[in-house]
C-alpha cells in the first residue's frame, strides 16, 4: 500500500513540475523580452614596456655587460627615470659554446624591461640610450594602470544600455518593463595595440640620433563589453 501511495505521489510531483515548467516557459515566451547591451571605451595607454638588450658582442668584448649596465642606468637617471623601480632584469645568458671553441672570453647578453608612463618618456629614453650606444630596443606591450576598473565600468555601461533598449521597446508596445530574470555576461579583453608610427627610434639613415624626435602615437586601448539580458514585462 505504501509503495502504491509513494508511486502516486511521485507521479503527482512530476506532473506538478511539468506544469510549472510549462507555465514558466509560456511566461518566458509571452511576457519577456531578450535584449543585448554593448559598451566601448577608448583610453590612452599609460604603461609602456620597453625591452632592452645589451650585448658584449656589439663592442667586440671591449666593454663588459656590467659597464654597459652602469652606463645605461646613468643615462636613464639623467632624464628622470627611477631605475630602481622602472628597470628590471628579464634574462641573462653567456655564449659558453664560444668560450670552449675559441678559448676566449664568453660574450654575455643581458635583457631588461623598462616600464614607462608616456610616449614622451619613451621617446626620451630611446634617444638617451641611443646616445650611449645601446640600440637593441623593442616595445613589448602597452597597457593601462586602471585596466580592471575600466573593464568593470564598461561592463556596467553595457547592462545599462541593455535596460535602456528594453525600456524603449516596451514603451513602444505600451507595456511596462518588469524585473530582469536573466543576464549573460560575456567577458571581453581589450584590443591589441600597435604603433601608428612604426619606426619608433628617431635614427637617421647614417645611424646618428635625429635632432628632431619622430612623433610617436599609440593606438588607443579599446575596452569593450557585451551582455545579453532578459526582462519581464507587464501588459
Amino acid at each position: 500500500m505504501k509503495k502504491r501511495i509513494t508511486s502516486i505521489l511521485a507521479v503527482a510531483m512530476v506532473l506538478f513540475m511539468a506544469s510549472a515548467s510549462a507555465q514558466y516557459s509560456n511566461e518566458k515566451t509571452t511576457n519577456s523580452i531578450d535584449v543585448s547591451g554593448y559598451a566601448e571605451l577608448e583610453v590612452e595607454p599609460n604603461l609602456i614596456y620597453l625591452d632592452i638588450t645589451i650585448n658584449e658582442e656589439t663592442t667586440k668584448g671591449k666593454t663588459t655587460v656590467e659597464e654597459m649596465e652602469i652606463t645605461m642606468a646613468k643615462s636613464l637617471k639623467k632624464i628622470g627615470i627611477d631605475v630602481e623601480k622602472q628597470l628590471t632584469v628579464k634574462d641573462m645568458s653567456s655564449n659558453l659554446e664560444e668560450l670552449f671553441l675559441r678559448k676566449d672570453q664568453a660574450r654575455t647578453t643581458k635583457s631588461y624591461s623598462l616600464e614607462l608612463n608616456s610616449v614622451s618618456q619613451l621617446t626620451n629614453s630611446v634617444r638617451a640610450l641611443e646616445q650611449v650606444g645601446i640600440s637593441n630596443m623593442n616595445v613589448d606591450r602597452v597597457s593601462h594602470s586602471d585596466l580592471e576598473k575600466l573593464r568593470n565600468d564598461v561592463r556596467v555601461l553595457a547592462i545599462k544600455n541593455a535596460k535602456a533598449k528594453a525600456t524603449l521597446l516596451t514603451e513602444a508596445l505600451e507595456v511596462k518593463l518588469g524585473n530582469i530574470i536573466f543576464i549573460s555576461d560575456t567577458d571581453r579583453t581589450y584590443s591589441n595595440q600597435s604603433f601608428k608610427y612604426a619606426a619608433f627610434r628617431g635614427v637617421q639613415n647614417d645611424g646618428a640620433v635625429s635632432a628632431t624626435a619622430p612623433k610617436l602615437e599609440f593606438e588607443k586601448i579599446k575596452v569593450n563589453h557585451n551582455v545579453a539580458a532578459t526582462f519581464m514585462f507587464i501588459q
